[in-house]
């Protein structure tokens, strides 16, 4: 596994790239409503790099955005100190690099899955916690592989909804894991390791025809349980040496919502404190295109929920309630009417020079886009143009392909969503 302190911020931060901080490169213009980009910005925002940057490799977050495009967004239109915030925040992307940059950050999500993940990578483990988990892992490294009897299995105890169509082996080998994981001593530390275990369930498990046995389970989890310790422990002491912040406290300049962005408004667990926000950047659900947010699929397309459960949270949701709509064209209604309840609930927390960023695809953009737009601007945005000349930017709007990602796409069309756009908005003067 790749350490790469130099990805958490490279440049100085709060003196961006040596511009004159009054006039940043990712400039807007009030007088025409355009904005210019920074080439940084472009070429992030357009990468087709692998994600190996820890802590984002730790788990892959379906759909999810490249650290770098939401690192330059933060990089170009905030300042130290700022607020941004991801109204989806996945696997915590934003809020990981908007902290990497000495900003704060709110993350919402509706899936608890989601908030687990983006809340544990973003946990500083102390020396004490790091003695803990290697003398831990030691004695576990030591155990019998033999599978833990039905009688004993936590997994097997529920109704069979969390262990749907995972092979009796699996479920196995993973209750004798869980278990284990149990007898650490605190939270914090049993979290860390429920996310490598997550990690390897996704790498083992996922989309794949071929299930291992579990000596091979067992094994892999022990061995990149050792390497995400190493590198999570070289990422968040690199961080807080960067960026002048004690190790202990990288966690409270971020804040994980388990809640949909609607009620952001009147969310009181939202750090009122800090201010309103200077930056939103995020990536909603496609309209149209099916991902499965919230769970893996084995031995073919056999969907199974075992992520919530390894991650100790709880789903009993399908997937429109992730993708904010079902997958038929009748449901589309639905997703544009909650898109504009969302940038709705999300208005009252932004200042008045606030700026929207958001990577979105759409499988039939010629009708989707403008109904999407509509969308934004009944919430109280108005979009704003990229003035800035270049071959990814076509009528104003930045167009990236997509790399190398499994779409499931809702009706057959022309492999639209196989590109993303990105948009720029900013709230109307009220």
């Amino acid at each position: 596994m790749k350490i790469r302190c130099d990805a958490i911020s490279s440049g100085t931060v709060g003196a961006d790239r040596g511009l004159d901080p009054e006039f940043p490169a990712g400039s807007v213009s009030k007088v025409d409503q355009t904005i210019s980009l920074s080439r940084a910005f472009i070429a992030a925002a357009t990468s087709q790099a692998q994600v190996d940057e820890c802590p984002h490799n730790i788990y892959k977050y379906p759909a999810r955005f490249a650290p770098e495009f939401a690192r330059e967004a933060i990089r170009e239109f905030t300042y130290e100190d700022d607020l941004v915030i991801d109204g989806f925040n996945g696997g915590g992307t934003a809020v990981i690099e908007a902290v990497a940059l000495k900003r704060r950050a709110v993350g919402f999500d509706i899936s608890s899955l989601a908030c687990f993940l983006a809340k544990t990578k973003t946990t500083p483990l102390s020396i004490h916690d790091e003695r803990d988990l290697n003398e831990w892992i030691e004695v576990f490294e030591d155990q019998e592989t033999s599978l833990v009897s039905k009688a004993q299995s936590h997994l097997l105890k529920d109704s069979g909804y969390y262990r749907r169509n995972l092979p009796n082996h699996v479920v196995g080998v993973l209750a004798r894991i869980l278990r284990a994981i149990e007898s650490l001593p605190s939270r914090r530390q049993q979290n860390f390791c429920r996310l490598s275990l997550l990690s390897v369930g996704q790498s083992l498990l996922d989309c794949r025809t071929k299930i291992p046995r579990s000596k091979r389970i067992f094994m892999e989890f022990a061995r990149i349980f050792r390497e995400h310790l190493i590198a999570h422990r070289d990422y968040t002491w690199c961080l807080s040496r960067r960026i002048g912040i004690e190790h202990a406290t990288l966690a409270q300049r971020r804040r994980i919502i388990n809640s949909s962005s609607e009620s952001a408004a009147e969310c009181r667990r939202f750090p009122t404190k800090w201010g309103k926000a200077k930056l939103i950047v995020t990536s909603p659900p496609y309209p149209g295109v099916h991902m499965l947010y919230h769970r893996w699929q084995v031995m073919g397309r056999r969907e199974t929920p075992a992520p919530f459960f390894l991650a100790n949270c709880r789903d009993g949701d399908g997937a429109a309630h992730y993708c904010l709509a079902g997958r038929s064209p009748s449901s589309l209604k639905t997703y544009f009417t909650r898109i504009t309840n969302i940038f709705s609930g999300l208005r009252p927390r932004l200042r008045e020079d606030a700026l929207v960023i958001q990577m979105v695809a759409f499988n039939n953009p010629r009708v989707q886009l403008p109904e999407y737009l509509a969308s934004m601007e009944a919430a109280g945005y108005n979009e704003i143009k990229v003035s800035t000349k270049s071959r990814f930017v076509v009528n104003g709007r930045l167009w990236r392909q997509v790399p190398g990602r499994k779409w499931y796409v809702a009706s057959r069309g022309d492999g639209s969503a196989g590109k993303e756009v990105v948009l720029f908005h900013r709230p109307k003067t009220i």
